[in-house]
This record gives C-alpha cells, structure tokens and sequence, in this order.
C-alpha cells in the first residue's frame, strides 16, 4: 500500500511529517552552480566551496565518505614479526548534518596520508587518533573507520616445532563521537 502524499500551495510533497520540495526545487539545493559566464577559475582561492557551503538541506546523513581504498599499514604483533608492513583495505566515513551540502572528500585522503608519515599502525589508539582527526576535519560530530589487512605471524608446527608464517586477515572498525569520547 502506498503512503498518501499531499501536495501544498508551493509544490512541496508532505509524507509522514516530513516535507520535501518539488523536483526543481531539489536539484537546485543538492546540484552544482549554475553555468556561469566567462573563463572558469583555476586558483583555489578564486573557487567557490560549494561542499562547505551551509543551508537546510532537509534531512542529515549517517555516514558519507570513501570507502575500498588501499593504503599502506603497519602491522605491530606480539608475535613474530613484531612489525611489519601490511596493505590495509579502508572505509573512512563521517555524519553530515542538516546545514552541510557534503564533505570534501579528498580531506579523508589527506588525513590518511598525514597519519601514515606520522606512524599510523593497526594498533587501536593510532586508528581511534585517526578517526577523531577525520571527524574534526570535517566538522563533524560523528566518524567511521574500517580496515581490514592481511596479519602475517610466526607459528610452530605441533610436531616438528618448526616455524613458519602463517596469516589472517584482521578487521578493525572504530566509531568516534563527539559526544562520547573513547577515553
């Protein structure tokens, strides 16, 4: 059964409380500028920031950002090989909330970077660092984090006790909010 929708005087569509413009209407507030006359600019500074631009934008987001993204990782073990480097797999989100059209998606690819030449590893305060940096970056209240890598350790044979690597693939997700701090 379909949800009655009820169209008022300025072409808005009212479902459960919740109001939502027209089609027109909704490709001006989520679309890009309009053509503009003339040479484009090419300096940032002379751009307009269209991502950080603030408006009601009817609703918020859960999560926005980039995810599948392979980026290098150490790994630090208790075992042997204490440390070792490790390709990891990422998913980098953060909330959106109501007044911003979007985020700048290449900032995510910016932290990471900053975060690995700073000695980003798999250990649980570099990753919850790092999830909290993205969240601030973005002015944001809220951030995700996945990665999942392939963990090489040393491990003996039950009979001839000799060593040899084996592996697991790893996962860790952390979630940062502003409002509930991990320490």
């Amino acid at each position: 059964m379909q949800k009655e929708q009820l169209v008022n005087r300025s072409n808005r569509v009212a479902s459960d409380c919740f109001i939502m413009p027209d089609k027109s209407e909704r490709l001006r507030l989520f679309g890009s500028v309009d053509p503009i006359q003339g040479d484009k600019p090419v300096l940032k500074e002379e751009m307009q920031d269209l991502q950080n631009s603030k408006n009601d934008f009817l609703f918020e987001l859960q999560q926005v950002g980039i995810d599948q993204v392979k980026y290098p990782l150490d790994v630090i073990s208790a075992k042997d090989p204490v440390k070792l480097s490790s390709i990891g797999t990422f998913r980098l989100t953060t909330s959106l909330d109501r007044e911003s059209k979007g985020i700048n998606m290449s900032r995510l690819m910016e932290q990471i970077q900053k975060s690995r030449s700073e000695g980003l590893s798999d250990r649980i305060p570099d990753l919850i660092a790092l999830t909290q940096q993205i969240a601030e970056q973005m002015n944001q209240p809220k951030a995700e984090l996945k990665v999942t890598y392939p963990w090489f350790y040393e491990r003996s044979a039950p009979v001839t006790g000799l060593s040899g690597l084996n592996h697991s693939l790893a996962t860790v997700h952390v979630i940062w909010e502003a409002e509930n701090p991990p320490f």
